[in-house]
């Protein structure tokens, strides 16, 4: 997945400001990720992160190295539940993206509905 990710140019990830304040959290001491210039609001919460593929190595990384730990009962911060979640969405997304696109992978990390209503 890393060889992949090395090969990418930007990435853009859409994601709630909580998660995305996660990300930058684990990614931030591995050597390969860098801060991105401040990023754009898409409203209700979302952020739009841009992200070269080297930070993209960085992440990638971060998240996978945070595994469930055997913790005694109640201990356990769940941390590797939204890395899980990310690296997961991540790699597919990475794995089905075209080469020779002309624009930029767009990752989003929200699954809402389609036409923004909810039903009852």
């Amino acid at each position: 997945m890393l060889s992949t990710a090395a090969t990418v140019g930007t990435v853009h990830l859409v994601c709630h400001r909580d998660l995305w304040d996660f990300i930058q959290e684990h990614a931030a001491n591995v050597p390969h990720f860098r801060a991105p210039a401040g990023p754009s609001e898409e409203g209700h919460d979302r952020l739009r992160i841009t992200l070269s593929g080297r930070s993209v190595i960085g992440v990638l990384i971060a998240l996978k190295s945070i595994r469930p730990k055997t913790a005694e009962y109640g201990k356990d911060d769940g941390a590797w539940v939204p890395s899980g979640a990310v690296y997961e969405r991540l790699a597919h997304d990475l794995k089905t993206t075209s080469r020779n696109g002309t624009e930029p992978l767009t990752v989003t990390f929200d699954d809402g509905v389609a036409d923004g209503s909810a039903t009852p």
